[in-house]
């Protein structure tokens, strides 16, 4: 009797077993008629970012496009397959990417977001645009126009950070500038908005850069320096300011 329990069971198990390949077989046949394909395809990744996008987004999801083609990424046949640890070291080779992240959703969805380098400038070479990173880095990415604050100069790209760091305490002033030119590897030239919107300069010194800049905030607290009529402050020596008026 015990012989034969073993066997009923045995038969049992293998109908079941043979049931449930019968039916994947059929669903597998099935998925091949319709797409043609002999194998589940991933569907195409789910992209998103996180942060300020500052270049054009055609460009953005092209290079994204020829990425995931580039990898093979779409012709795999589930989402395991792909090697997340590489594709995130291809995406962080974008000179735009800052972070990515890869998440698997067996078995066919990936979801990539992607975080784009913060831009805190735009750096002016040959009457083209480049982007400046936080790291002071110059982007190789030629834009069409920029949006923020425009610099020019060698080394100007890299004494940028420390300039904005400064100026950071002093919004008066930082939301009035639009051009900053690095003189000689040394210095600054800071270009403002007028009150008329023809344009102030104002000259520093690298050596008493923060004494300067701490200089033209007091005064223009206590005796509207950036709201009269001039065209220059030269401040390059702290103890003597000297200011040239507008010619009518």
């Amino acid at each position: 009797m015990k012989f034969q329990y073993i066997i009923d069971k045995f038969k049992k198990i293998s109908l079941l077993f043979c049931i449930i390949f019968f039916v994947g077989y059929i669903l597998f046949s099935l998925r091949t008629h319709l797409t043609g394909r002999e194998a589940f395809s991933l569907d195409y990744p789910e992209v998103s970012f996180v942060g300020e996008l500052f270049l054009d987004t055609d460009f953005a999801v092209e290079e994204i496009k020829n990425l995931l083609v580039g990898e093979n990424v779409l012709s795999k046949p589930h989402t395991f397959d792909v090697n997340q640890e590489k594709l995130k070291d291809l995406f962080l080779k974008l000179e735009w990417v800052k972070n990515v992240s890869i998440i698997k959703s067996y078995p066919s969805n990936l979801s990539i977001v992607i975080e784009p380098k913060k831009v805190i400038a735009y750096f002016i070479k040959e009457e083209k645009f480049f982007p400046i990173d936080s790291d002071g880095n110059i982007l190789d990415i030629p834009l069409d126009a920029y949006k923020g604050i425009l610099v020019s100069g060698d080394g100007g790209n890299f004494a940028l950070p420390h300039f904005l760091e400064v100026m950071n305490d002093y919004p008066n002033i930082l939301d009035r500038v639009v051009f900053l030119q690095y003189v000689n590897n040394l210095r600054w030239n800071v270009y403002l908005y007028s009150m008329d919107d023809t344009g102030l300069l104002i000259k520093f010194d690298n050596h008493d850069f923060e004494e300067g800049v701490k200089k033209i905030d007091f005064m223009d607290k206590n005796q509207d320096l950036l709201k009269r009529d001039i065209v220059e402050i030269d401040i390059r020596d702290v103890n003597k300011v000297l200011i040239k008026q507008r010619v009518n």
